[in-house]
């Protein structure tokens, strides 16, 4: 007999699943930061090998406000000067 009940008992659980890492996160930032800079350092490989993870955070913080930065202004070329995010709380 097929088990039709697991997929509507995950698809909550799932969609629950970014708030709680939210959540958590807000909670232990430094948790967060740590696991961001390891998955950084596990990308980057030998290249980020001399950097403090110090020096890798502040690296990971203006790459992550030139990315920002860069999208909200494509999107207002987009959307005659305003965010998407702007766009959506209009509605």
């Amino acid at each position: 007999m097929e088990n039709n009940l697991e997929p509507q008992i995950s698809a909550p659980i799932f969609s629950h699943r970014r708030a709680f890492e939210s959540s958590f996160n807000s909670l232990l930032p430094e948790l967060q930061e740590d696991k961001s800079v390891q998955t950084a350092r596990s990308i980057l490989g030998n290249t980020a090998a001399d950097l403090t993870d110090e020096e890798l955070s502040v690296y990971l913080t203006q790459f992550q406000y030139l990315i920002e930065s860069w999208l909200d202004e494509y999107e207002r070329q987009l959307f005659n000067g305003i965010t998407l995010r702007q766009l959506l709380r209009e509605r």
